[in-house]
């Protein structure tokens, strides 16, 4: 296999991967300091001081089991049940049970729609559609988010993201804009979230100057953000300046030692150099980083390509 060959398997992983923009939740509980106790010893107010301590804790399967506990005494009253849910919700989407998680924020929604603890369920059932794919349904409920708070810029950039899932770049920037209104100024790590994000729907525009302009003020504002210089990285790349875009992705790995799909674009670019030697250490880097993270097509797919180039380096020996 020759490495223009090999490249096709790699071809995929480059700039088309733009990391997953981060979704915000607005969901935070009181620290309390776990305890072990038995469940049906304690009443049910108690019982949900001890669940949301386990939640703040990210001990989410405990918190889940208390969480149906309280549920299963079918509590009278309806801030309880409505609690008990909200909470439940957020614990089931951090475990990735997502069609719980829309459950649970549905019955919320369904006892009390107009109570206040509603909006935040119609929050995290807007994330956790997004997060199934179900774009247009996230939508519906981002739109009821905002008709209950026009002002809240979570609305907007979450609504941004569905929409970009659907491919309505022009739809996005307009919801990004919104949430950049609205965001305090103060909050500027916020601030270079979303600009990471238009810049990512500009470029999907094929709008590379301005996906440029936001990824640069993004970093500007923060620049503890690996996702941007990765970002960066690759306009860079499509711009045709090899070297800017090997110093971002280097700056992103600087952020997120991690990375692999950083470690495998900037090889694709060491390779592209001819520098061969620190293209391999790059790929080894990858798979290493693919395997570590359970990416196990990823890891073949990379190891391959060290294969080919490796075969071709001991063939131009022996013609040499």
């Amino acid at each position: 296999m020759n490495f223009a060959k090999s490249m096709k398997l790699v071809s995929w992983f480059f700039c088309l991967s733009l990391l997953i923009p981060l979704l915000i939740s607005s969901w935070l509980l009181p620290a309390w300091a776990a305890d072990t106790i038995d469940m049906a010893e304690i009443d049910t107010t108690e019982l949900l001081k001890l669940a949301n301590r386990h939640t703040q804790k990210g001990n989410y399967q405990q918190a889940v089991k208390e969480f149906t506990v309280i549920l299963d005494r079918e509590p009278t009253k309806t801030i309880v049940k409505t609690s008990a849910y909200l909470s439940r919700c957020f614990a089931q989407m951090q475990l990735e049970n997502y069609l719980e998680s829309l459950a649970d924020c549905s019955q919320v929604i369904k006892l009390d729609p107009q109570g206040k603890e509603t909006y935040l369920a119609y929050l995290h059932r807007g994330l956790t559609n997004y997060r199934l794919g179900r774009y247009p349904q996230a939508l519906i409920d981002y739109d009821q988010l905002i008709s209950l708070n026009s002002q809240d810029f979570r609305a907007y950039y979450n609504r941004g993201l569905a929409k970009v899932g659907m491919e309505d770049y022009l739809g996005a920037i307009e919801d990004y804009n919104q949430a950049l209104n609205n965001i305090p100024p103060e909050e500027t790590k916020k601030i270079a979230m979303v600009y990471n994000d238009r810049g990512l729907a500009y470029f999907h525009q094929a709008n590379i100057d301005q996906a440029q302009a936001d990824f640069n003020h993004a970093i500007a504002l923060d620049r503890r953000d690996a996702r941007t210089y990765y970002n960066l990285a690759c306009v860079c790349h499509h711009q045709g300046d090899w070297q800017k875009a090997i110093h971002n992705f280097t700056l992103a790995l600087d952020v997120q030692p991690e990375q692999p799909d950083a470690y495998l674009s900037r090889a694709m670019i060491y390779q592209q150099l001819g520098d061969s030697a620190l293209a391999i250490a790059d790929l080894y880097a990858a798979a290493k980083h693919f395997r570590s993270q359970g990416q196990v097509s990823d890891y073949q797919a990379t190891m391959e390509i060290i294969r080919s180039i490796e075969h071709q380096q001991l063939e131009a020996g022996a013609i040499g």
